[in-house]
């Protein structure tokens, strides 16, 4: 296995740490919602209840955070960011088990949805 191999391999699993509480090496929606919120509490520097696309700080695109907003208001609430967090949970869950494993984590989907709950 080549080093980069290795450690893309160790920060997954040390993610994996962080976001599942229960340790059992599977992801619930619960469990990635529960650290999503953290991370909305930690990005929400001006404490207005609401990110804003410079709090978010590129983990959601300009074209991402519209379609993410529907009461249009250029910024996300934690509803619509436990929306958004369920929505990339679904996409990286390809085999829809309801939960996800380190290996659908490396996939490019599963990194989309660590954007939201990895701080």
């Amino acid at each position: 296995m080549s080093t980069a191999v290795y450690a893309a391999d160790a920060e997954i699993s040390d993610t994996m740490k962080v976001v599942d509480p229960d340790m059992d090496n599977a992801l619930t929606l619960e469990e990635a919602q529960a650290a999503g919120a953290k991370v909305f509490k930690k990005l929400n520097t001006d404490d207005d209840n609401t990110l804003e696309a410079d709090e978010l700080k590129g983990r959601v695109s300009e074209r991402q955070l519209k379609k993410a907003d529907p009461d249009d208001d250029g910024s996300l609430d934690m509803a619509e960011y436990e929306a958004l967090i369920k929505k990339r949970f679904e996409a990286a869950n390809p085999d829809g088990d309801d939960t996800i494993e380190s290996d659908e984590l490396e996939t490019k989907k599963g990194k989309k949805l660590l954007e939201l709950i990895q701080e």
